[in-house]
């Protein structure tokens, strides 16, 4: 099988829906079994544990020729050579820097403003955007986020994209906070490894009159979260006015030049605080989310309901027209035997079913008008919820695109065990196939009911192609 690993992972949102989009040319009953034999097999209990065991126990042929694969290197592994890639830039970056002035003179302030300050700007905004998908549950995406890289090798199937938005965008999120955290490593190793070979000065200088005072005041709450943990890595004022630079300075004393290395501390403990610390919070928080909205994109897949339904429930043969599920997810169909037909916006009259062998003997009492008004679907619906029936016909025009009406009536059916949609077609009018395939994945998307589409033929000739789809 494509996924032989008991962890959910992004491939398995497509999976299960190649596997759904399958089994929607198998029978019910078929699928009732198989299903259920799967169920006794999996001794897990939470609802995603027993679809990712149904995942797994549904034979690999069940899939559409259509279907795409998982990318050849995969998420995991692509992550880490983007990851590898991200931490040589922080080394490159940092040894470009320190290494820039022949003469080993680091400038501080340049180096708080590009090491610490920037990047903690953008542990901020990675910050609000986790905090807005808390709040409103859908995580804004970032068009400038470098991860989109990592995330579109990834996932390259569109379909993530347009069905999982919202795991897609915490995808990005969860993969910027490992590309910050891989940055600034490299760059802290660089940094350590560089000044244990070289000699540097640290100093500060700028064309704006800042005092020693302000420098030192600025040093000393900036230094505030580690400086009574660890004192040696703060600046006193002595360190501070040593320090102080211009380039039109010849000749600095060894006691200045040893007070201006005492910088080297503070910066170490200012990006492991500023940055680093804050990226691995982020982290754990963003992998957190990712993996929740991940488990719920799929147990909430259109479908994934049924599966669960079918696994949990025994089938039961008895004398009417489709497989009965007693109790479990399904409760309520039991002893519900006949049919329905629901003519969705005129779409056929009682007349016209002698033309039509799959509703021919239907009595007119069990035809059911709907799709003109918000009234007569309210009628329509109720007659179905207290009606003996567990199959419901609705035939539609197919020379009409799908509506989300007719979805959102179907998927207020109460107390049945089937719905197939007919197709009536324009007379002596072929079917076109992309209609079909149209109709096909409007009823893939009906949630928490099995919608099978299928043609009316006609006695006269007049079909719109096979009735087995």
């Amino acid at each position: 099988m494509a996924m032989q690993s008991d962890r959910l992972g992004a491939e398995d949102l497509l999976l299960l829906a190649d596997r759904i989009e399958a089994d929607r040319d198998i029978p019910w009953r078929t699928l009732h079994q198989r299903d259920y034999a799967i169920g006794r097999q999996c001794p897990q209990s939470r609802d995603r544990d027993r679809l990712l065991c149904w995942l797994r126990g549904v034979p690999e042929k069940a899939a559409p020729d259509n279907a795409r694969s998982a990318p050849a290197l995969g998420e995991r592994t692509l992550g880490w050579l983007i990851l590898a890639g991200v931490a040589l830039a922080g080394v490159a970056a940092m040894t470009g820097f320190l290494l820039a002035n022949a003469d080993g003179i680091v400038n501080v302030l340049w180096f708080l403003t590009l090491f610490v300050l920037l990047p903690g700007l953008f542990c901020l905004v990675s910050a609000a955007a986790l905090l807005w998908s808390l709040v409103d549950g859908k995580p804004p995406g970032l068009a400038l986020n470098p991860a989109r890289l990592v995330v579109h090798k990834a996932m390259p199937d569109p379909r993530y994209w347009q069905d999982f938005g919202e795991v897609v965008r915490l995808a990005l999120l969860r993969y910027g906070q490992d590309m910050g955290i891989a940055f600034i490593l490299g760059a802290v190793l660089a940094y350590l490894v560089i000044l244990a070979g070289n000699d540097f000065s640290f100093v500060w200088s700028s064309t704006f009159e800042f005092s020693d005072a302000s420098v030192l005041a600025f040093a000393d709450g900036f230094s505030t979260p580690w400086a009574w943990l660890f004192p040696g890595a703060t600046v006193d004022a002595q360190v501070v006015a040593s320090s102080r630079y211009h380039p039109a300075m010849l000749e600095m004393s060894p006691e200045q030049l040893r007070s201006m290395r005492s910088w080297w501390r503070f910066l170490l403990a200012a990006m492991l605080c500023y940055v680093l610390l804050p990226r691995i919070l982020l982290w754990f928080l963003s992998r957190y989310l990712y993996r929740v909205r991940l488990a719920a994109a799929f147990i909430r897949y259109p479908g994934a309901d049924l599966i669960l339904g079918r696994m949990d429930t025994a089938p039961v043969v008895s004398q009417g027209l489709s497989t009965q599920e007693p109790g479990g997810r399904h409760a309520g169909m039991t002893e519900r035997t006949g049919v329905l037909v629901v003519s969705w916006s005129g779409a056929i009259t009682p007349e016209e079913f002698a033309d039509y062998p799959e509703v021919t003997g239907i009595p007119p009492t069990q035809v059911l008008p709907a799709g003109l008004s918000l009234a007569e679907d309210t009628l329509a619906l109720e007659r179905v919820g207290r009606g003996p029936e567990n199959l419901v016909m609705v035939v539609v025009k197919s020379w009409e695109p799908p509506m989300s009406g007719l979805a959102d009536f179907i998927e207020e059916l109460a107390g049945i065990a089937s719905c197939v949609v007919f197709l009536k077609p324009l007379p002596g009018k072929p079917l076109d196939e992309d209609v079909l395939a149209d109709w096909k994945l409007f009823a893939g998307r009906i949630r928490n009911r099995d919608v099978q589409v299928k043609l009316l033929t006609s006695i006269h000739g007049e079909s719109g192609g096979e009735t087995e789809p």
